[in-house]
């Protein structure tokens, strides 16, 4: 859906897992990296390439090594069942655990956000 709809999607995490490379596949997000240790530095590599502000980009995180995300990225979400820390430090908290629909919850929100306000710059 966020594909579709043209926003940049990269899948950046901590542990290695084939299970991440097939879904990510299944989803045709073709951003992906595994074992990153600063996941900062990984967000802005995609920002710079793709051209896309702090203020444009959005992450979706659970613990705490997806505080990199947060500080590269104007909007930061995280699932009903993300750790206290991060809920706490998350601009928006979701409704939805973490791999029970909190993404896509996230991805809709941006979506319909971009649809309602284009003249406030949008998420990609």
């Amino acid at each position: 859906m966020a594909i579709a709809a043209g926003l940049k999607v990269a899948w950046i995490s901590g542990r290695v897992s084939p299970a991440v490379e097939f879904r990510a596949h299944e989803l045709g997000v073709r951003a992906v990296k595994q074992g990153v240790k600063d996941k900062k530095s990984a967000v802005e590599a995609y920002l710079a390439r793709w051209k896309v502000t702090k203020e444009e980009a959005a992450a979706c995180g659970d613990d705490l090594p997806d505080f990199g995300l947060f500080d590269a990225c104007g909007l930061c979400a995280c699932p009903a069942d993300a750790s206290a820390e991060v809920r706490s430090r998350a601009n928006v908290v979701l409704e939805n655990l973490g791999g029970r629909g909190a993404v896509r919850e996230l991805v809709e929100a941006v979506l319909r956000k971009n649809r309602d306000d284009p003249e406030k710059g949008q998420t990609k």
